[in-house]
């Protein structure tokens, strides 16, 4: 099916993950702005949507850009384990691997402070961004799918409606895409200097890969997961136990 020039970036992204690899590489926020419309995001990137959807559409879509299965198709359970395995990832690995990198670049005598204090930024807000997530909405959407799938109620939470988390959310991730920018706006597009060191190349092409990852984290995130959580809580054989509190 030919991808539909009348949709969202964020409906585009979301419905055809062959998309996510051409509009990353034309610069076209699919993650954090996805409500505006696909010919306004193309027009602001200086590009037309007739040339996208064209390469779009011969475009395969790259394993790496989705979950191991079509993640409009499995199961919600399968999907947060997808996000929570780059939650480990990111905090084990790539986040103290960059900040290590930057103690390197540093140490060898390059000033790269402001850099350093925006990337501390960023992975505060990730870091915060990761537990809210891992602690208050996937525990309640697992419940909520277990529920609906089994046909037996749910306990009233305290946040009550889980459009309250979700609201939350989405601003870290306004938050995120900022700080995101001042990075690359920090590295120049994250283009080395012709003199740099290899600890320099290094930082910086670590940057962008995370960078990168982090724009799909949020396209599954908000193009994905919150609209179907959001449809699930709406489910009319949902039941909430009847308990004092706010309703979920």
């Amino acid at each position: 099916m030919r991808p539909n020039r009348e949709k969202t970036i964020g409906e585009l992204a979301a419905a055809y993950p062959a998309a996510l690899h051409v509009l990353e590489k034309r610069h076209i926020d699919y993650y954090s702005d996805r409500n505006r419309p696909f010919q306004d995001a193309c027009r602001m990137a200086g590009t037309s949507a007739e040339e996208i959807l064209r390469q779009v559409a011969r475009s395969p879509a790259d394993p790496r850009d989705v979950p191991p299965q079509e993640a409009n198709a499995e199961s919600l359970e399968a999907l947060i384990q997808h996000l929570e395995d780059a939650h480990h990832r990111w905090l084990l690995k790539d986040l103290p691997w960059i900040a290590h990198l930057m103690e390197r670049v540093e140490s060898a005598g390059t000033r790269i402070l402001p850099l350093r204090r925006a990337f501390s930024r960023l992975r505060q807000e990730l870091e915060e961004h990761m537990r809210c997530e891992e602690n208050v909405l996937f525990p309640a959407v697992l419940e909520i799918e277990r529920s609906v799938a089994s046909g037996g109620s749910i306990p009233r939470r305290k946040f009550g409606s889980l459009r309250n988390p979700i609201a939350m959310l989405e601003q870290d991730h306004e938050r995120e895409s900022l700080l995101w920018d001042a990075l690359r706006d920090l590295t120049y597009g994250y283009v080395v200097p012709e003199d740099a060191s290899e600890t320099v190349r290094l930082l910086y092409g670590e940057l962008k890969t995370l960078e990168a990852a982090a724009h799909l984290h949020t396209h599954l995130e908000e193009n994905v997961l919150f609209p179907r959580v959001l449809r699930l809580a709406r489910q009319p054989s949902l039941r909430v136990e009847a308990t004092t509190g706010p309703h979920l």
